[in-house]
């Protein structure tokens, strides 16, 4: 009986290391409350042509799987005063973390981005470390690390 209890003492700590990462990622763990003084600000702007409501969509790895998914949002309804191109700020309270904007211009007021044979048929943009690429984006083509204030590259929406 002591063999086994020696035995089982290391395979668990080897089972709970292993685990752990899964863990935080799917939120069993205690979340432990940010501190509002290490809230940093993720900030910058959309470049919009066009009538509609503009999504910003702030994200993490979890939420950039699901469609319509963000950590947080804001919306901004674009009429026909004004400029056609305009742009449009944007800001998210974050603690320290990896992240990602994604936005779309819903032209036709149904709430989502409208999809085609190819692709999205309404202009959308992502906060794109090298440019626009061609094909559905992976998270870490748009990410960017927040350990202090950040100014997002500017987001074309097209």
């Amino acid at each position: 009986m002591q063999h086994r209890e020696v035995f089982m003492v290391p395979m668990l700590t080897r089972l709970i290391k292993r685990m752990l990462p899964w863990m935080f990622a799917l939120g069993i763990a205690a979340a432990v409350p940010a501190d509002p003084l290490d809230c940093f600000t993720v900030y910058g702007e959309c470049q919009v042509t066009g009538r509609g409501v503009l999504h910003v969509f702030l994200v993490d790895e979890r939420c950039f799987a699901l469609p319509m998914s963000c950590i947080l949002a804001a919306t901004t309804t674009l009429d026909g005063s004004g400029p056609k191109t305009r742009r449009v700020a944007f800001a998210f309270p974050v603690p320290q973390g990896t992240y990602g904007i994604r936005c779309f211009l819903d032209v036709n007021g149904n709430g989502a981005l409208d999809r085609g044979l190819f692709g999205p048929i309404e202009p959308w943009g992502m906060s794109w470390r090298v440019g626009r690429l061609a094909g559905f984006p992976r998270f870490a083509d748009i990410c960017f690390v927040v350990a202090g204030d950040v100014s997002c590259p500017m987001v074309i929406v097209e």
